[in-house]
C-alpha cells in the first residue's frame, strides 16, 4: 500500500513541477535516497518518465513525464 501511495505522490510531483531531480524528490517526499532510486527506476521501466542528461556531469541529469 504505501508503494501505490508513494508511486502516486511522486508520480503527481512530476505533474506538478515537469522536471524534477533525484534530489528534489528526495527533499519532497522525506522517503530515503534508496527508494526513491528504486522508484525512479521502476517509472522509466514502466515508461512513465524518462531521464535526461543534458550535459556529461552526473549531477545535471533530471527526470520528466514521458
Amino acid at each position: 500500500e504505501f508503494r501505490r501511495v508513494l508511486f502516486r505522490s511522486v508520480l503527481s510531483i512530476f505533474k506538478k513541477y515537469k522536471k524534477v531531480t533525484r534530489k528534489q524528490l528526495i527533499e519532497i517526499t522525506k522517503v530515503c535516497p534508496a527508494t526513491i532510486s528504486n522508484d525512479l527506476k521502476v517509472l522509466m521501466q514502466a515508461g512513465k518518465i524518462v531521464r535526461r542528461t543534458p550535459t556529461n556531469s552526473p549531477r545535471s541529469h533530471f527526470f520528466e513525464l514521458s
